[in-house]
């Protein structure tokens, strides 16, 4: 339920406009604003917008286009402005803020904040490649000849010997070098 008083501040605050009706017509206005809205918010709402948007009284058809451009009327009436300036429907109340346009970087930029591109300029000063050493081939890996591919390929084939045969082997090569070393005479 909405409020007398609340009702009777907005068409006193919209009697600011030129060619408001006169206070004779006051009642059947409070009857249109009670008909279209639901609560005291959009009736202060309403009253508000009205002073906002318009230089003068564009009259109760209008009234409701503005009510409309936010809210559903209650009583289901629908209605679109009929003012030419309003032909695409009111302004919002809320005007989208585009972000700022960044500033476009030109060669040898690599951000937009003035400190980072100093310290990035800094760096890349110090870490110049000019006058590094120049990159090197890769050296190239000797290709054995077909004599030696053909041996390690036969040493590959031969078969292998077992652990007792290379404990052996290992036995006599201790046994050799312990006779050879015992006949050299000490210095």
């Amino acid at each position: 339920m909405l409020s007398a008083e609340i009702v009777s501040q907005a068409i006193e605050r919209m009697s600011l406009l030129s060619f408001f009706p006169p206070a004779s017509a006051w009642p059947a206005l409070a009857e249109l604003i009670r008909d279209m809205c639901w609560s005291d918010e959009q009736v202060e709402w309403l009253s508000r917008r009205a002073i906002k948007q318009w230089s003068k009284w564009e009259g109760p058809r209008e009234l409701r286009a503005l009510f409309c451009s936010r809210f559903p009327p209650r009583d289901g009436e629908e209605a679109d402005s009929a003012l030419p300036q309003f032909s695409e429907g009111y302004p919002s109340e809320f005007p989208q803020i585009a972000p700022p346009i960044p500033k476009q970087l030109t060669a040898g930029e690599a951000s937009n904040d003035a400190e980072l591109q100093q310290i990035l300029s800094n760096l890349s000063a110090k870490d110049s490649m000019n006058g590094a050493p120049p990159v090197l081939a890769p050296t190239p890996v000797p290709r054995p000849s077909l004599k030696e591919a053909e041996a390690a390929l036969a040493e590959a084939r031969a078969p292998r010997k077992s652990p007792e045969q290379i404990q052996a082997e290992i036995e006599m090569l201790q046994l050799a070098l312990a006779a050879r070393t015992a006949r050299e005479p000490a210095a």
